[in-house]
């Protein structure tokens, strides 16, 4: 590819990218409440210790209202949680598959450790 060929691509691509309309972050994120609840078994591994296996579900309700981005979404949540009471120690963690009314769906994984959580989810239009 020749040099002015080479600029002139490059030239098109930057200006498609500068047109192109952009989906901010602030628009796809979501702040509100979750109303869930847990189900599953809780077995005594050992004195104090216990692991717990199941799944968590419930309702998001977006802080925007009605319309705003998974706004009333169902949420199942499947996971575990490993709680030591003897030593103080505790971990978590799973998946979640979110899905609103208007046929958004999103997907994605959960950690915690003591009281730090890690969240990440993708969204599948």
């Amino acid at each position: 590819m020749s040099t002015v060929k080479r600029n002139l691509f490059a030239t098109s691509v930057a200006a498609a990218m500068t047109l192109a309309p952009v989906a901010h972050a602030d628009q796809w994120k979501a702040v509100g409440e979750f109303g869930w609840f847990g189900v599953g078994k809780a077995p005594e591994v050992e004195k104090g210790h216990f692991f717990w296996s199941g799944e968590f579900s419930g309702t998001f309700f977006n802080d925007k209202g009605a319309g705003s981005f998974i706004h009333h979404a169902g949420l199942r949540c499947p996971g575990w949680n490993d709680l030591n009471f003897a030593t103080g120690k505790a971990q978590a963690g799973g998946y979640c598959i979110v899905k609103d009314a208007d046929g958004d769906q999103l997907t994605g994984s959960w950690e915690a450790t003591g009281g730090a959580w890690m969240i990440s989810f993708f969204l599948h239009a």
